[in-house]
């Protein structure tokens, strides 16, 4: 299983919070765009067709290589704070999370000794427990269906950058998802060097973004 599969859902929450609504914003936009030429620069309006087909063109083409590279898509690395994106589509859940080696491990360089290995993979085995990571409440019926654990330090080989991160992403299939009034992130328990997690979610017509602290570890979908 690819992590494409969740990638362009999680891009879109990110997309919908700041931008509201991904392609949808985006065609609105260039069409605004198309618009004010047309009043503003009548002499030009070929000139300005070609730039924007060629704008569209580049933008296309790096919004997929960063599909295909899929890393760090809710912002900066920083460290005690995770990044959490959640899709809820009817009865199907997914989440992504992303987080740094050194609130996953204590490092971030390729691990050396058996202690940094073992430290590695219990931290990966922690990740993949996604239904003791997020709950949804019990009369959702919510089952973690699938879920997959990267990072560069898992690899046999070092990777290029110093600064590794775990990506985990996760499906869960809900038997009442209508009865899912919000979610619980109990990152913090099992993550105890986390001091926040930044959680962007989007549902049907709903979306939102918030900052989630220990004290407050819980958001209700309004």
């Amino acid at each position: 299983m690819k992590p494409q599969w969740l990638l362009a859902m999680t891009v879109c929450v990110g997309a919908v919070v700041f931008l509201a609504g991904c392609d949808r914003h985006d065609h609105a936009h260039d069409h605004e765009l198309s618009d004010d030429h047309a009043h503003e620069h009548d002499d030009s309006d070929h000139a300005h067709g070609d730039h924007d087909h060629d704008h569209d063109h580049d933008h296309d083409h790096d919004h997929d290589h960063n599909h295909d590279h899929g890393h760090r898509h809710h912002g900066a690395h920083v460290h005690g704070a995770a990044q959490v994106g959640l899709v809820i589509d009817d009865g199907a859940v997914s989440v992504e999370l992303t987080l740094t080696g050194m609130d996953a491990v204590g490092f971030e360089s390729h691990p050396e000794t058996d202690a940094e290995r073992a430290a590695v993979a219990q931290a990966a085995d922690q990740m993949r427990q996604g239904q003791r990571l997020f709950g949804f409440g019990s009369s959702s019926q919510c089952q973690l269906a699938d879920v997959e654990v990267l990072s560069s330090l898992l690899e046999d080989q070092p990777g290029e950058s110093r600064h590794a991160e775990f990506q985990a992403f996760y499906a869960f299939n809900c038997a009442q998802p209508a009865r899912i009034g919000g979610i619980s992130v109990n990152l913090f328990e099992v993550f105890p060097a986390l001091e926040r997690i930044e959680l962007m979610w989007i549902r049907e017509d709903q979306q939102g973004a918030m900052t989630l602290q220990p004290q407050s570890p819980e958001v209700r979908f309004r």
